[in-house]
């Protein structure tokens, strides 16, 4: 898979809320502050790709793909109010800062997806799959992801990946 990266996140990915709030009194907006959680992931995200050293394909500046999973170890309260759309843009940013990309708007093709299966991810974690996509290339079968990331996990529960 040298167009292609992957990885497992300990944990919940943070949710990246509205990045501008209206100022009152005025008809402008400014942008908030990076919420500690956020800032914190980024900042893992990024140590860890540098550690783990993704192939010379990245950076890239064509489109990519990019699949992140979400598991949860219970469908209540995190499951239930965690939106999807702020899990992928707290992602999408630290693969940006991380030098996978140069833009988003080089991802072609996101799924995001949130899951409980407490029989094969008996843990809160998060999953995330990035393919440079050539000229002319998209994905056929997204279900693929969620097999990658199932297989990897069982490989670091094995202790077969550090």
């Amino acid at each position: 898979m040298e167009n292609s990266y992957q990885f497992i996140i300990d944990g919940i990915i943070p949710a990246t809320q509205q990045a501008f709030k209206k100022v009152t009194g005025f008809d402008h907006y400014v942008r908030k502050n990076e919420s500690a959680a956020v800032a914190t992931f980024k900042s893992v995200v990024t140590e860890q790709i540098t550690r783990e050293r993704p192939p010379a394909t990245f950076p890239t500046t064509n489109s990519v793909y990019v699949a992140i999973i979400q598991f949860f170890t219970s469908n209540r309260d995190n499951y239930q109010t965690r939106d999807v759309d702020n899990m992928a843009k707290t992602v999408l940013d630290a693969l940006q800062q991380s030098n996978l990309y140069t833009n988003d708007s080089q991802v072609r093709t996101l799924l995001v997806s949130k899951r409980v299966d407490l029989v094969r991810v008996p843990q809160d974690l998060g999953y995330v799959y990035i393919k440079v996509l050539e000229d002319g290339e998209d994905i056929d079968v997204i279900d693929d992801a969620l097999e990658q990331a199932l297989q990897l996990y069982d490989s670091l529960k094995a202790g077969e990946v550090e």
